[in-house]
C-alpha cells in the first residue's frame, strides 16, 4: 500500500485544513489530559498545564506534517503552528472585547473557573463546600469546558477571555467540516458554503461570546459527524488520534454528551464493520479506549464521584435525557405532550425567547420581533431561527425526491444516509429535543440531506439543495446581525458603567447576588469595593446583564 493510499485525506488544501482543524482540536483535549494528570498527582491548574498541552500538540503537528506532506514537512509545520496560534490569537482579541451577559455563565461556570484557576483540585481535593458559590452544581457537572477557561484565565488573566474555546472549536468545526466536505468530491466553493453553514449553528452563534457549553457540544458533534464520514473512506494514524481527542472533549462537555457520544461511535463502527466490510478492530480499540478514558478518568469528577456520593452519575438529574430546568421552562401547550409532538410544535412555532404557549406560525416568514429571542443563547422555542421551519419543509422535500431517484437508478447514496439517519436518531431519543440547546446537532439535519442533493449529480435536487442552504443562510446572517448588534450595544453600556463605578468615592458599596462575574470585573479592573449581602440601597446603579447593584451617592 503506498503512502498516498493510506491517507484518508485527498488533496493538499484538505489535508492542510484537516490537520489544522485536528490541531486546534487535540490541543484542547490535551489541556484536559494533562490537567487530570496533575489532579491525579495532588497538583493544581498552572501555566505548565498551558505549556505542556502546547508542546504535546508541537510533537503531533511535527508527526502529522510528516505523514501529510512528507516532501515538505519542516515548511508545513511552521504554516500549522503559525495558523494556529493565529486562530487561537483571534480567539482571544475577539473574546477580550466583548462581556459575557448570560446568567449561567455570570454565576456558575464563572464561579467553577475562578475555583479551578486558584487551586480547586477536583479530583483529590474533595468536594466544595456549600460557602462556594453554586457548590452542588460545581461538584456534580461536567468539568471539562471549567478547566478550559480556567487555563485560558490563568494566562491571561482576563475573564472575558476564558471564552476563547468558543471560537476555536468552531475554527476546527469548520476545517475539518471543509476538509470532509473536499475529500468526498464536493466543489471547492460548495464545500466551503456548506461547512460555514454547518459550522455557525445559531446554538453555536448564540452562545459565543458566552461562557455557555452548548456550543461547544454542537462544535464538537459536527466534527464528530464529519470524522465518522471520514471513518467511512479509511483510516490513518491523525484521523485516528483526532477521533480520540474529539471523544475525550465531547464527554467532558456536558452529561448528555455521553450518550450522544456512545450512540455515534457504536453506530460508525457497526457500520464500518457490517456494511463496509472493514474488519480492522483499531477504530473501535480507539473508540472504546477514548469514550471509556474520557468517562472514567479524564471525567472521574463528575461521572464516578457522582456515582460513588449519589449512585448516580448523572446527579442531579435522574438520567441524562432529564434536565431540571425544563420542567418549568415548558410552554403550556407543550407540556404532557409526546417528544416527536413537542419537537413538530416548536420547529413551527415563531421565535420565542421564554414564552408561556409556543405559536405556531407558517414556515418561510417570520417578523422582527421573533429576532429579539436571539440576544442570548437560551431561545426556548425554534431556538434554531425564524426561517429554520422552512428549511425543514425543503428538507422533507429533499427526503422523499433523493429516495424516489435513489430507487430508480438502483443508487443510493447509502454513507450519507446512514449519518443523516444517525443524527436524527440521536436527536429522537432526547425527550427535550425541541429545545435546540438540548440537542443542537439536529441543526446538521438539513444540511446533511442538502449535500446528498449536491451530490446527486441530477440538477433540479440539486436546485432544491441550493435552495436549502440559501434560506439556513438566510437564516444564520439574520441571528448573526440580531446577536452580535446586541453583544456590542451591551458590551459599551457595561463598559461605561464600570467607568462610572471606577470614579465613585473608594470604596463602593456593592451587591453582587451571585454573579462572581462582576466581583472578578472589579478585580481585574481595580475597583475597591465592599460587598453587601442584601440590595439595600435605595440609590442604586443596576450593572447591565446581571443583578449586580451598585450603591451610589445620594443626589
Amino acid at each position: 500500500m503506498t503512502h498516498s493510499q493510506q491517507i484518508v485525506l485527498q488533496g493538499t488544501f484538505a489535508r492542510f485544513t484537516f490537520l489544522l482543524g485536528a490541531l486546534l482540536i487535540i490541543f484542547a483535549a490535551a489541556i484536559l489530559v494533562i490537567a487530570t494528570v496533575f489532579f491525579a498527582f495532588g497538583l493544581s491548574l498552572s501555566g505548565w498545564t498551558f505549556l505542556c498541552a502546547a508542546l504535546l500538540t508541537g510533537g503531533v503537528t511535527a508527526f502529522g506534517a510528516r505523514l501529510y506532506f512528507p516532501e515538505a514537512s519542516p515548511k508545513y509545520f511552521i504554516l500549522l503552528v503559525g495558523s494556529a496560534v493565529l486562530i487561537v490569537g483571534i480567539a482571544l482579541w475577539t473574546q477580550s472585547n466583548f462581556f459575557d451577559f448570560s446568567s449561567d455563565g455570570q454565576t456558575y461556570h464563572t464561579s467553577a473557573l475562578w475555583e479551578l484557576a486558584r487551586g480547586w483540585n477536583p479530583i483529590l481535593g474533595g468536594p466544595l463546600s456549600t460557602g462556594v458559590s453554586s457548590a452542588d452544581t460545581l461538584n456534580s457537572y461536567s468539568k471539562g469546558p471549567w478547566i478550559l477557561a480556567a487555563v485560558i484565565y490563568q494566562l491571561t488573566g482576563q475573564l472575558e477571555t476564558a471564552k476563547a474555546f468558543n471560537i476555536v472549536l468552531l475554527g476546527a468545526a469548520f476545517l475539518i467540516t471543509f476538509a470532509t466536505l473536499e475529500t468526498w468530491g464536493v466543489k471547492r466553493w460548495l464545500a466551503f458554503v456548506i461547512a460555514v453553514v454547518a459550522s455557525i449553528n445559531p446554538v453555536v452563534m448564540t452562545q459565543l461570546l458566552s461562557l455557555f457549553v452548548d456550543g461547544l457540544l454542537a462544535s464538537l458533534l459536527l466534527i464528530l459527524v464529519c470524522l465518522g464520514l471520514l471513518l467511512l473512506r479509511g483510516q490513518d494514524p491523525l484521523l485516528l488520534s483526532t477521533v480520540g481527542a474529539s471523544v475525550i472533549l465531547a464527554v467532558n462537555i456536558k452529561l448528555s454528551a455521553i450518550a450522544y457520544v456512545l450512540l455515534f461511535g457504536v453506530a460508525i463502527v457497526a457500520w464500518r464493520y457490517l456494511i463496509k466490510r472493514n474488519r480492522d478492530k483499531l477504530t473501535a480499540l480507539v473508540f472504546v479506549a477514548s469514550y471509556l478514558g474520557g468517562v472514567l478518568l479524564i471525567g472521574f469528577n463528575p461521572y464516578v464521584t457522582n456515582t460513588l456520593r449519589f449512585g448516580n452519575p448523572f446527579y442531579p438529574t435522574n438520567d441524562w435525557t432529564t434536565f431540571l430546568v425544563v420542567t418549568k421552562n415548558t410552554p403550556e401547550n407543550l407540556v404532557g405532550k409526546n417528544p416527536l409532538h413537542k419537537l413538530a410544535l416548536s420547529l413551527f412555532a415563531r421565535s420565542q425567547l421564554r414564552p408561556e404557549f409556543a405559536e405556531r406560525k407558517m414556515p418561510f416568514t417570520f417578523d422582527a420581533a421573533e429576532l429579539a429571542a436571539f440576544e442570548g443563547g437560551e431561545t426556548r422555542v425554534a431556538g434554531f431561527g425564524p426561517l429554520f421551519s422552512g428549511a425543514v419543509v425543503t428538507s422533507a422535500l429533499l427526503v422523499i425526491v433523493i429516495l424516489a431517484d435513489s430507487w430508480r437508478r438502483r443508487r443510493f447514496d447509502w454513507d450519507w444516509l446512514f449519518m443523516t439517519a444517525l443524527v436524527a436518531g440521536s436527536v429522537i431519543i432526547n425527550p427535550e429535543a425541541w429545545w435546540a440547546r438540548y440537542a443542537p446537532q439536529l441543526w446538521l439535519i438539513p444540511v446533511l440531506l442538502a449535500t446528498i442533493a449536491l451530490r446527486s449529480g441530477i440538477r433540479w435536487i440539486q436546485l432544491v439543495g441550493l435552495v436549502t442552504i440559501a434560506i439556513l443562510l438566510l437564516n444564520c446572517a439574520l441571528i448573526g446581525t440580531r446577536y452580535f448588534g446586541a453583544q456590542a450595544n451591551k458590551t459599551a453600556r457595561l463598559r461605561a458603567q464600570l467607568t462610572q463605578v471606577a470614579a465613585l468615592p473608594a470604596p463602593a458599596t456593592v451587591y453582587f447576588s451571585n454573579f462572581i462575574s462582576n466581583r472578578l470585573r472589579f478585580d481585574q479592573i481595580g475597583i475597591e469595593y465592599v460587598s453587601i449581602d442584601q440590595p439595600s440601597c435605595p440609590n442604586a446603579l443596576q450593572l447591565v446583564g446581571s443583578e449586580t447593584r451598585v450603591c451610589l451617592p445620594a443626589p
